[in-house]
């Protein structure tokens, strides 16, 4: 199925590949738009999905993408911004992502450095979801005990060291799984 639309959302799984004029059309819609299909997008078609008129943008098939696409993405104007098909960001990467402004799903990364968490912890945004991560350690915890968002999650923790659920519990605006809640 290339396209869906429901009720002001438009779903195009199956578009692998898209350019900038298309990317242009894509923009006017005023919902929410998934682009599952997309595994790569360059710095044109990110400057053009961040102009976006939705509220919504779902870009899970991205696996990856560079600081050139970051920068743009972090430009657009809707609520939500899904990468979670993202496995790993770099520093640089996280660094321009965390100039996002409302809400942030990077739920694919399964592990972070003590770098890339510094720089995520500087999201200013209401949300930021990290719940593929599975542990962290006492550097990554306490760089993300430093976050501004208004809710971090963190609900894919398997198993949290004392000393590190003492960090994220210090914080209440970081969300455990509920094994880990008071």
């Amino acid at each position: 199925e290339l396209v869906a639309v429901k009720k002001g959302s438009l779903f195009l799984p199956g578009l692998t590949s898209i350019d900038k004029d298309v990317t242009q059309e894509l923009a006017k819609i005023k919902g929410e738009l998934y682009l599952g299909g997309l595994t790569s997008i360059d710095k044109d078609v990110a400057q053009e999905l961040a102009k976006s008129k939705g509220w919504h943008l779902s870009l899970y098939g991205l696996t990856s993408i560079d600081k050139d696409v970051a920068q743009e993405l972090a430009k657009f104007k809707g609520q939500i911004l899904y990468l979670y098909g993202l496995t790993s960001i770099d520093k640089d990467i996280a660094q321009e992502l965390a100039k996002f402004k409302k809400n942030l799903y990077l739920d694919g990364l399964t592990s972070i450095d003590k770098d890339v968490a510094h720089e995520l912890a500087k999201v200013e945004g209401w949300y930021l979801s990290l719940n593929g991560l599975t542990s962290i350690d006492k550097d990554v915890a306490q760089e993300l005990g430093k976050t501004k968002v208004s809710g971090l999650f963190l609900d894919g923790l398997k198993s949290i060291d004392k000393d590190v659920l003492k960090i994220l519990k210090s914080n209440p605006k970081i969300q455990l799984p509920e094994e880990y809640r008071d």
